[in-house]
């Protein structure tokens, strides 16, 4: 960085790659990297996680995924059983600065293969899906999404910087947003008007955040715990 504007990046083995625009789309470990150049991210790595059922002959291959709001849940079918996420009611969060390179077999320290949450949304679930009683539990996938504290991504620039974007913070949607985020990147990068507002992505709209404190990655986790759509 120099004289305020992002110029290039440094690989770990020392090999600096110039460029006149950066694009922070680290996922979880984006507010490590940008911290490097004094921008705080308002994002936290927090937990999702879903089961998925033995295979199961009474569950059609090709049913529809249903959202369950009113029970913080979602359940689809996959691999010839029922796949089902629940949302966390407690916060289940990570520290973004001690995550690991890679996150193969990663785990949250809190509840980490899941029992508590199966407990606690079990009998919700349940209720709309009598037949969850009768399936065996065969896998339990968990690991880190980054939510911001209102649910929206972080797209665009920091303001006072120049040659950086941000590309993160999905909230859980970026593979399913993945085409609609690169468009608009894009149309950012090369001068266009973008498609959609940049207002509610705007990087500095929580304010002076800092997002290695534990109660800043609290707010993104109950940001996660009151989705309601997937």
């Amino acid at each position: 960085m120099h004289g305020g504007r992002v110029t290039g990046v440094r690989l770990g083995h020392g090999e600096v790659l110039t460029a006149g625009m950066v694009v922070d789309a680290a996922g979880p470990w984006s507010t490590v990297l940008a911290r490097q150049v004094g921008i705080h991210l308002g994002m936290a790595p927090v937990r999702s996680h879903y089961w998925i059922s033995a295979p199961d002959a009474r569950i059609p291959a090709h049913g529809p995924m249903t959202i369950l709001p009113d029970n913080g849940a979602y359940a689809r079918p996959e691999v010839g059983g029922l796949l089902f996420g629940l949302r966390d009611t407690q916060a289940v969060v990570a520290d973004p600065a001690a995550l690991p390179e890679s996150l193969q077999g990663f785990r949250f320290d809190t509840d980490p293969a899941g029992e508590r949450a199966l407990e606690d949304g079990y009998t919700s679930l349940q209720s709309q899906l009598p037949l969850l009683d009768e399936l065996r539990l065969a896998h339990y996938v968990s690991n880190v999404s980054s939510y911001t504290p209102d649910g929206f991504y972080l797209l665009g620039p920091m303001p006072g910087i120049e040659g950086f974007i941000a590309a993160t913070g999905c909230s859980g949607a970026g593979i399913g947003m993945s085409g609609g985020i690169g468009r608009f990147i894009s149309e950012l990068i090369s001068g266009q008007s973008t498609f959609v507002s940049p207002e509610p992505f705007r990087l500095d709209r929580f304010g002076a955040i800092d997002p290695f404190d534990s109660d800043f990655i609290h707010r993104c986790a109950e940001a996660r715990a009151r989705k309601r759509t997937g």
